[in-house]
């Protein structure tokens, strides 16, 4: 029987992780790869899409809060259980797009050079992803 993860002493590593990871490193090299003839702005765009990632996790893990104040007051460790769900993601997409806007404003960037590369690298994650489940044949999340 295959397990679901890598047990190193005390470290237990779920393949899930292993797979997001290798996902996300590709999807990074692959709007890397796509900006690289597109001069000054490719550092800036990756700057802001790396940072905007960062936000929508932390957004989707923590919007919990808003969502169920109630919850997370009467026990604190809700946080590390639960997530915000679809409602979560709708805000952080929410957030990421008001940003993004006002970055490329700011920048003198035009918006559909951020969203095409982020369409490269959504794109370029779900390959990965998907390719991971097809050969290990494990239904990951």
């Amino acid at each position: 029987m295959m397990q679901d993860a890598i047990v190193w002493g005390p470290l237990i590593i779920k393949y899930n992780w292993i797979a997001i990871a290798f996902s996300a490193l590709a999807a990074y090299a692959a709007m890397k790869y796509w900006l690289k003839g597109k001069g000054d702005v490719s550092k800036p765009i990756l700057e802001d899409i790396t940072g905007v990632c960062l936000w929508a996790f932390m957004i989707w893990k923590f919007s919990v809060i808003i969502f169920n104040p109630v919850a997370v007051l009467n026990n604190p460790y809700y946080i590390l259980y639960f997530t915000g769900g679809d409602r979560g993601i709708l805000l952080a997409a929410i957030v990421v797009l008001i940003f993004l806007f006002v970055q490329c404003n700011k920048r003198k960037i035009t918006f559909w050079l951020y969203a095409a590369v982020l369409v490269v690298g959504l794109f370029s994650y779900k390959l990965v992803y998907s390719l991971f489940q097809l050969i290990f044949s494990v239904t990951f999340l």
